[in-house]
């Protein structure tokens, strides 16, 4: 009897034991499944998050339109270029203001440049055989104040210009919005650039066939820098070009 009662507990004790282990194995598993649950739900997170930010928006599509924002060699100065193209039509209400910048083309042909005060920088050209100005056409719109400079400038019938704006300009604040445009063939088409936080476009010069043009500015020694020239190219095979700073 005794022999059998010291089995029974022995059978009971063995049991209690095995049920204690059991526990705590079935309560480290129940402990761990919430770090494997948070794992799985740190990487979908992640990669729900990685997937978001990774995906470009889809692209509004905007005809003859390239934008370059930043510039890739000049971070602090962001560029962008478009092609503006308009079918002209021309008519004899449309004569230019009298302070309008014009320039003499051949055939007859002239084109007329000025600033709108809240339009922004506006173009004309006069057909010699409809004896008639084209309707304007705003080649940079801005609410900005216009500067004084205006640089209008024929290449054998590709036309350059340089104009600026700026927030205060009128009262003295140096440029902040600076234009560079190419306007060729019958004028219906202007390749226009726009380069911010920049004091302006100073020259412009032409390739002698005329197919390159050519913006400088010259800037003087720095704390870090030298002197040089900050380039902008234009090219009829491919438009505007990055900017480009050429040391002295």
């Amino acid at each position: 009897m005794r022999t059998q009662a010291r089995t029974r507990r022995s059978g009971a004790l063995a049991l209690a034991l095995g049920c204690g282990a059991l526990l705590v194995t079935v309560t480290a598993c129940g402990q761990g499944e919430p770090s494997s649950a948070s794992g799985v739900s740190g990487a979908s997170s992640t990669a729900g998050t990685a997937g978001t930010s990774g995906r470009s928006p889809s692209p509004t599509p905007t005809k003859a339109v390239e934008i370059k924002h930043p510039s890739p060699s000049h971070p602090r100065l962001p560029t962008s270029a478009e092609v503006v193209e308009n079918k002209s039509s021309y008519a004899s209400r449309y004569s230019p203001p009298a302070d309008a910048e014009v320039v003499e083309l051949e055939e007859g042909r002239r084109v007329a440049m000025y600033y709108e005060q809240g339009r922004g920088l506006v173009e004309q050209h006069y057909s010699a055989q409809a004896e008639a100005w084209s309707k304007p056409q705003t080649l940079y719109r801005t609410r900005t104040d216009p500067c004084a400079s205006l640089t209008l400038k024929d290449f054998d019938g590709t036309v350059a210009v340089i104009a600026n704006f700026a927030l205060y300009c009128t009262d003295g604040e140096p440029p902040a919005e600076s234009i560079a445009a190419v306007g060729v063939g019958n004028l219906e088409k202007w390749y226009v650039h726009l380069t911010k936080h920049f004091d302006g476009w100073r020259k412009v010069k032409a390739s002698s066939d005329t197919s390159e043009v050519t913006f400088t500015f010259p800037y003087s020694k720095g704390l870090t820098t030298p002197a040089g020239t900050r380039v902008l190219r234009w090219s009829r095979a491919e438009g505007f070009s990055d900017l480009e700073d050429i040391p002295r």
